[in-house]
């Protein structure tokens, strides 16, 4: 009986095994900001999610890359921030209730209607993925990215942290990303 369970339950543990193994993790990428009522002071850091790596800023005009992050900000490769299909939507849903695409209505970077800019991914706290609060930029639970990659496939990425680090001689607060993302049918 034992042995008849254990064969039962086995196709069960590889089967969750694998969707598991779908979701990369990105750990401390870090991002660019602007001080507080300044300017942009650098670059954006671009990433690429089927290849789960920082892509160099050489490489900012092609698909090498899905997303771009600078500070709070992230754009995606389409429309006017790219030359890649991109496009997103943030959905109020657990990460891992999202299984697909279909459904929601991508908007490429240009054609987005946030109050405060006119990207696919809302900026300002509340406005997409993040809320201002207590220590600095709180994720917001249950609020996943759903993107067009730049080569067409299709993607999910659950925001785990944003930390923003200690003052530095030369005044800048270096800040890094945390994010899950897995691809989509």
């Amino acid at each position: 009986m034992k042995l008849r369970f254990l064969l039962l339950a086995l196709p069960l543990l590889f089967a969750s095994s694998t969707v598991s193994a779908q979701t990369m993790r990105a750990e401390n990428i870090s991002v660019s900001a602007a001080p507080m009522g300044g300017a942009a002071t650098g670059p954006y850091t671009f990433y690429s999610l089927s290849e789960n790596h920082v892509v160099p800023n050489a490489d900012s005009a092609s698909t090498a890359w899905d997303i771009g992050l600078f500070g709070t900000t992230i754009m995606v490769n389409g429309g006017t921030s790219g030359p890649g299909q991109g496009a997103a939507r943030i959905v109020e849903m657990e990460f891992e209730e999202v299984t697909s695409a279909d459904g929601v209505e991508l908007v490429t970077d240009g054609e987005g209607d946030c109050p405060r800019g006119d990207f696919a991914i809302c900026i300002g706290s509340g406005n997409g993925w993040y809320l201002y609060g207590g220590n600095g930029v709180q994720p917001l639970p249950g609020r996943t990215l759903v993107l067009r990659t730049a080569d067409g496939g299709f993607a999910k990425v659950r925001f785990l942290e944003y930390v923003l680090s200690d003052p530095q001689p030369d005044g800048s607060r270096p800040r890094f990303y945390t994010f899950e993302h897995a691809p989509l049918d």
